[in-house]
């Protein structure tokens, strides 16, 4: 099952027995049998009729409403799982600040053990020596393994992914990037990466709701009214392979080009115009389903190794192993 993304403006999404129809101006642009639909994603003004919603939360059907620039406006989500024991678990677990380090500890020394992985591979072969970075990234990775606190593990976490993108900047060709801004990003890099850590958050989000963990109590990031910290947590060990790899190869391979790029006047941010966005989110979705050898695993797809971590998480919150970071070899 994969993601189907709405970005015609002023499309309709209705159901038809256990079909969903995307039509505009009374044309019908695709339809599809729900089975292969998991989650919907909404750009826009795109209509959702009544049906249609009553018929994506009988499926369970995780469905995000967006601003045209990726902007996340909310999410029409299933009620709520029944296993309020596993997230009592989630509450009490909150509170063991041991608990809480040990866990934060693996998911920081995966994230910057899957980017340092990722800088190494892609400058291999090339007249590129990123080897300062890689070790000062290792050495924060290493760091990590001794902090004593949360508040040492985020800086590790902080100095790591400095260097990180400094060692990403060197293998962006084409494009100008002098370091992550964000909160509007002002440069199309940054807007390609701020773009797909939303998609990417969005996936996260209905991993845990499917699995009956609430995404706004995690245990790294902290929690703040609205924030989706469990959510954010995950995230980290995905952001580098999925996202950050997915923009270099969209950029270097000139699928994308300067001129795909336009300023926003409400945010003075930097946006994709919206072919180029269909582009992205086509080439995000290959990404997410294809599948790739993990070590000496099974060969899965990111969508799945991300519902296989919240099972880990799960296991792990009901006292039956420690958590095992998402690391790609």
């Amino acid at each position: 099952m994969g993601t189907l993304y709405l970005t015609e403006q002023n499309a309709h999404l209705r159901k038809t027995s256990q079909r969903l129809v995307i039509e505009k101006d009374g044309e019908i642009l695709r339809e599809l049998p729900s089975f292969k639909v998991e989650r919907v994603v909404v750009f826009g003004n795109v209509q959702i009729t009544t049906p249609a919603m009553v018929f994506l939360l009988q499926q369970g059907i995780d469905t995000s409403l967006l601003s045209l620039h990726g902007q996340l406006y909310g999410r029409l989500v299933p009620a709520e799982s029944k296993n309020i024991f596993l997230r009592l678990q989630q509450y009490q677990a909150y509170g063991d600040s041991s608990f809480r380090l040990s866990l934060s500890k693996e998911l920081v020394r995966s994230k910057l053990t899957n980017g340092r992985r990722l800088l190494q591979r892609l400058s291999y072969g090339k007249n590129l020596d990123l080897t300062p970075i890689l070790d000062e990234i290792a050495l924060h990775a290493k760091s990590v393994e001794t902090a004593n606190s949360l508040a040492s593990v985020r800086g590790y976490e902080g100095k790591g992914t400095a260097t990180y993108f400094e060692g990403f900047g060197k293998l962006v060709k084409g494009f100008d990037f002098s370091g992550r801004n964000r909160r509007p990003p002002k440069d199309p890099v940054n807007s390609l990466l701020s773009f797909g850590y939303t998609l990417l958050a969005g996936e996260v989000f209905a991993a845990l709701s499917a699995g009956g963990l609430d995404p706004y109590l995690g245990f790294f990031h902290e929690v703040h009214y609205g924030r989706a910290a469990l959510c954010f947590d995950l995230c980290e060990e995905f952001r580098h392979l999925v996202v950050d790899s997915l923009v270099l190869d969209l950029i270097n391979h000139q699928v994308l080009k300067p001129d795909d790029f336009t300023s926003e006047p409400e945010t003075e941010g930097i946006i994709l115009k919206p072919d180029a966005r269909k582009t992205f989110l086509s080439h995000f979705e290959k990404k997410m389903t294809g599948i790739r050898k993990q070590g000496e695993g099974e060969a899965i797809s990111f969508r799945l190794a991300i519902h296989h971590q919240v099972d880990e998480l799960r296991k792990v919150l009901a006292g039956k192993t420690e958590y095992k970071g998402y690391r790609y070899s």
